[in-house]
């Protein structure tokens, strides 16, 4: 191009995941140091002055492109995801968050995100988008409520009475609380419902005993002394747990184990 070598920069932008660079340093080889592969651009910017100690524009103009994403979300309560707005992969969830919240006219400590509606909630506010795998027209669920704690998730629970389950309310719940203080908390929860929900059962934490449920089996018993987290084979939203109204009380320790007994009747 008859250019004064000191007033060109090279930029180039990987083809694989986009990520921009300045080519600067003559002495480096362009495979080895700055992975430049065949095929691949390798722009030339010339400056109006010498190019070392430069800011370059098209670089600024390429990571620019390269961040910027249109994310869709919806309205409160409704699960359309009707609403959209440009975002940069470099900024915090926390950021989205607020810029959400000001186009919905909510307090951003009052919702909480999620990658669709059915997803267990982002709870770490200070990873980038990027980092969150978020991508140009990805969608994100604003749900209503505070998000949960890092070590928090949403249990479903189940009601267990001969031998058919029923959904009573879901909780978040630490996995750090120990089992016995969790059956604490979920009958002063059952004592707040109706009483159709319990009858007459006497709400007593030493009444319920608290199991692991899949499908449409109640498994594992846990221990009074354990922490609910160390129990499970999964800690994520949904997990879903059985409970057992007990007529008699009842604690459960690591040497204990729960057995059926039938009678049989010889024919």
């Amino acid at each position: 191009y008859g250019l004064p070598v000191d007033r060109v920069c090279l930029v180039h932008a990987q083809r694989r995941d986009g990520s921009v660079q300045v080519l600067e340093e003559d002495g480096r080889e362009l495979r080895k140091d700055y992975h430049v592969w065949s095929g691949e651009q390798v722009w030339l910017e010339v400056t109006a002055d010498s190019a070392e100690g430069h800011t370059s524009a098209l670089f600024r103009e390429l990571e620019e492109k390269r961040n910027t994403i249109t994310v869709s979300y919806n309205e409160l309560g409704a699960t359309q995801f009707d609403h959209s707005m440009t975002a940069d992969l470099t900024q915090t969830l926390a950021k989205l968050k607020a810029d959400i919240a000001g186009r919905l006219k909510v307090s951003p400590e009052s919702i909480h995100l999620k990658r669709n509606w059915r997803a267990a909630q982002f709870k770490n506010e200070e990873e980038t988008l990027r980092a969150l795998g978020l991508t140009d027209g990805s969608v994100v669920y604003v749900g209503e409520g505070a998000p949960r704690k890092a070590n928090e998730c949403l249990m479903k629970f189940f009601l267990l009475s001969g031998g058919k389950f029923k959904q009573v309310f879901e909780m978040p719940v630490s996995g750090s609380l120990k089992v016995a203080d969790l059956k604490v908390l979920l009958v002063e929860r059952l004592q707040s419902m109706d009483q159709s929900v319990v009858g007459d059962w006497t709400c007593k934490s030493e009444l319920l005993r608290l199991r692991e449920k899949k499908d449409k089996e109640a498994r594992k018993v846990l221990r009074d002394d354990a922490v609910v987290k160390k129990m499970l084979l999964r800690w994520s939203d949904g997990q879903e747990m059985a409970m057992q109204l007990l007529n008699q009380p009842e604690t459960v320790g690591a040497e204990d184990i729960i057995i059926q007994v039938r009678r049989w009747y010889p024919a």
